[in-house]
């Protein structure tokens, strides 16, 4: 059986954008503005959130293996 993969984000990657997406919301709030320090910045969080999102866990030392499908998500039955 191959490993199934959700397209549904990890739990893990969506608290990395809450927290840089906060991140930049204070430095917002801080500059009082927006600023080309925030563009940069907002760039470089969209850059990361994309790249995270497409480079599987299960390539990365330590990361998590893929679930292995079971016999009814693959058609055969039980």
């Amino acid at each position: 059986m191959s490993p199934v993969k959700s397209k549904r984000p990890t739990n893990k990657w969506l608290a990395t954008q809450v927290t840089a997406t906060a991140a930049l919301l204070t430095g917002w709030v801080t500059a009082g503005e927006w600023n080309k320090t925030l563009s940069t910045t907002m760039i470089g969080l969209v850059a990361q959130a994309i790249v995270s999102y497409v480079l599987p866990n299960a390539e990365s030392p330590g990361g998590v293996p893929a679930k292995k499908a079971s016999p009814a998500q693959v058609g055969v039955p039980a």
